[in-house]
């Protein structure tokens, strides 16, 4: 709620989704929409008459949404976004236990369950204009995290540069 009661604007939006899966259990799946009551009041509230339409709508919606976030995040990454500024995107934070921002916003997008599984994305880098194949984050130099750049890609050779100083070693 917001300060004075009402929805905040991000309840809003979240309302919105839920009217658009609600017509599209409806538009796609044969539902009919229908009033029931509302316990304990004079008032009804629109839902369906078969609730799997509304269970299929909702994980067709989940399903494309959770596309989005990874061609969303590839064009971040095309973009230059690290994987830090693609963590805040997704509202993850930072927490001692847990890896580092960076690695488990990685983790979100490609579905990697554990540090053992290998999983990639891969995205156009928007300097070099090469097929980048991105491990993610938890490689220790940055050829190991990112493989496809040109050898003259100043991105590429910004970040092996920032790890030189950064870790003090020449490769």
């Amino acid at each position: 709620m917001s300060l004075f009661g009402g929805p905040t604007e991000r309840e809003r939006l979240a309302g919105q989704i839920r009217r658009q899966i609600h017509r599209l259990a409806v538009a796609a799946f044969g539902a009919v929409e229908v009033w029931t009551p509302i316990a304990g009041t004079s008032m009804t509230r629109p839902t369906v008459d078969d609730p799997s339409a509304g269970i299929r709508a909702a994980l067709l919606t989940r399903n494309a949404a959770e596309a989005a976030i990874v061609d969303y995040a590839r064009e971040a990454r095309s973009a230059g976004q690290s994987w830090g500024e693609i963590a805040t995107a997704l509202g993850i934070g930072e927490d001692e236990i847990l890896p580092p921002v960076g690695e488990r916003a990685f983790d979100e997008v490609t579905g990697r369950v554990d540090s053992h599984t290998q999983t990639d994305l891969r995205w156009i880098c928007g300097i070099c204009e090469q097929r980048v194949t991105d491990l993610g984050p938890s490689g220790a130099h940055p050829n190991d995290q990112e493989r496809g750049h040109s050898e003259t890609c100043s991105r590429c050779v910004t970040e092996i540069v920032a790890w030189r100083e950064r870790t003090g070693r020449a490769d």
